[in-house]
Formats: structure tokens, C-alpha cells, sequence
């Protein structure tokens, strides 16, 4: 194969693992912001964050807000939804920034899915005696 060809199959295979694992990270990152509290689902953003925070500074007790799935949900307990939205967010946001400063330094497609040599070399182990499950 020409060294040109071979060079161009490598680098397309390095972007599209390299978008594919961005696209990850940005799910996981979203599951991580989903917050339940008060039978309802509530995705953790600024904007909420700080609306709730002006709520329990205005001294409010309970409020109706909707939830990520257009539901109205009384939220009773406002000081401890802030909690639980403010400590997402973060774990979301610290998430987001180390997957970013792990991808600036992975320069080929094992670093960036930082596969262990361990891995690669596990083998499948195909005794039936050991794979049953104990009802």
C-alpha cells in the first residue's frame, strides 16, 4: 500500500475516534446533569441553577417548576434541589474539562480511548461450567 494512502486511512481512523469519543463524553457528561428530586427530572444547567438560588433568596418555601420531560413538579424542599443541581453540574463540568485535557495530549487512537495493554491481550473464556449462574 502507498505510504501516502496508508497515512490518510490512519489520521481518518485517529478524527473519527476521536469525534466519536467527544461525543461520549458529552453523553456521559449529560447523564450526569439529569437530577431527580420530587418525582420529577431535572437536567442541571446555569440558567436553573440560578433561578432556584433567586427563588431561596426571595425566601420562597415550595415552587412549581417543569421538569427535563415538560412536567409541572412542586418542589418543596428548594435549598436541597439547588444542592443536588450545583454538586451535577460540577461533576459534569470537571468531567467535561479532564476528557478534554486527556484528548489534548493523545495523539494516536489507543491514547485517546486509553486502552490498558491488559486489555488487549484478555482472553475469553469459553468453559461452560464456568459461565453458569447460580439461581
Amino acid at each position: 500500500m502507498d505510504q501516502r494512502l496508508k497515512e490518510a486511512i490512519e489520521y481518518s481512523n485517529y478524527r473519527l475516534t476521536l469525534s466519536t469519543h467527544k461525543k461520549n463524553i458529552r453523553l456521559r457528561a449529560e447523564a450526569i446533569q439529569l437530577v431527580s428530586d420530587s418525582g420529577g427530572m431535572f437536567r442541571s444547567n446555569e440558567q436553573l441553577i440560578l433561578w432556584i438560588d433567586y427563588l431561596i433568596r426571595a425566601q420562597t418555601e415550595q415552587y412549581v417548576l417543569i421538569d427535563s420531560n415538560d412536567q409541572p413538579i412542586l418542589v418543596r424542599d428548594l435549598p436541597a434541589l439547588h444542592k443536588k443541581l450545583a454538586d451535577s453540574h460540577a461533576k459534569s463540568m470537571n468531567l467535561l474539562h479532564a476528557e478534554n485535557e486527556k484528548i489534548k495530549r493523545a495523539r494516536t487512537v489507543e491514547k485517546i480511548v486509553d486502552v490498558p495493554p491488559e486489555a488487549e491481550k484478555t482472553e475469553i473464556n469459553n468453559d461452560p461450567e464456568s459461565s453458569s449462574i447460580d439461581a
